[in-house]
């Protein structure tokens, strides 16, 4: 019988308990970096178990139906967001289950108000390329950023996954940034696209400040943390981005969700079973 693979480059952080063993006895214990081959089905169903477990991704994410689709994504152009939504963030699959879960979520139970997402910023902040977790979502006005977008290869990238979404009414401004028609359901409708290639700077998670760093816009609709970024590593929701919070905004980390309004401040599990 082959040998099955468990690759910890997809569970980097699992150790799982030491009365779990292989064929011969041996415990097992996975490493970051390290690789174990097992035939034993339950030793590898375990890990993935525990690796899921560990890194808060065993979450039971109910998938948008084919009918859901039609009626909370409304077109083929956001339809083809939300089928593509990626991430270089690992464990890769798990990952994307888990935005696909939190932008169906949202939509199901309209937890961000339309015109939150269309007349003020969306910023993502350790973005990577995910143009299509934030056009989802429904935003119009949006601010990638990611320290990756210096990188030629990068933005070409970026390009090739934009095309098809927009067809070819992208257009570049003088001043960089992307315009576009995107059809959200009541046909094209323009967004705009910044990518910002230097880091946000946050003091709790900097040892020295850049040289150059993103600045905020005045007013934020929607704040998105989702990964790291560059040389800052974590972004954490701090009183910073808050502040720049406009009424009825709000900010998704993770796949927690907070508003923000004069009477009342929420902060939401995405993805918790509650009692009805």
């Amino acid at each position: 019988m082959a040998r099955k693979k468990y690759s910890p480059e997809n569970q980097p952080h699992l150790c799982v308990d030491d009365d779990s063993i292989f064929d011969d006895g041996t415990p097992v214990r996975v490493l970051p970096g390290v690789a174990i081959e097992t035939e034993n089905d339950e030793i590898l169903q375990k890990i993935e178990k525990e690796a899921l477990e560990a890194l808060g991704l065993n979450i039971d994410w109910e998938p948008l139906s084919a009918a859901e689709k039609e009626t909370l994504l409304h077109s083929p152009s956001r339809t083809a967001a939300f089928e593509n939504i990626d991430t270089t963030t690992n464990p890769r699959q798990a990952k994307i289950r888990e935005k696909q879960g939190i932008v169906s979520e949202i939509l199901r139970k309209e937890l961000i108000p339309a015109g939150i997402l269309k007349d003020f910023p969306t910023v993502y902040l350790g973005s990577g390329d995910d143009i299509e977790y934030v056009l989802a979502l429904g935003a119009r006005k949006i601010e990638l950023v990611d320290t990756i977008f210096s990188d030629e290869s990068v933005l070409d990238n970026f390009f090739r996954k934009l095309n098809p979404l927009v067809g070819d009414t992208i257009e570049v401004t003088d001043d960089g940034v992307i315009q576009a028609q995107f059809d959200f359901g009541d046909g094209p409708e323009p967004i705009t696209i910044k990518l910002a290639d230097k880091p946000y700077y946050q003091e709790e998670m900097m040892h020295e400040k850049p040289d150059s760093v993103y600045e905020l816009p005045n007013q934020i609709g929607t704040a998105v943390l989702f990964a790291s970024q560059g040389p800052s590593g974590s972004i954490q929701l701090t009183r910073d981005i808050e502040d720049k919070i406009v009424e009825n905004g709000v900010a998704l980390a993770g796949r927690v969700l907070c508003t923000y309004a004069s009477d009342e401040h929420m902060t939401l599990a995405l993805g918790e079973k509650r009692p009805e």
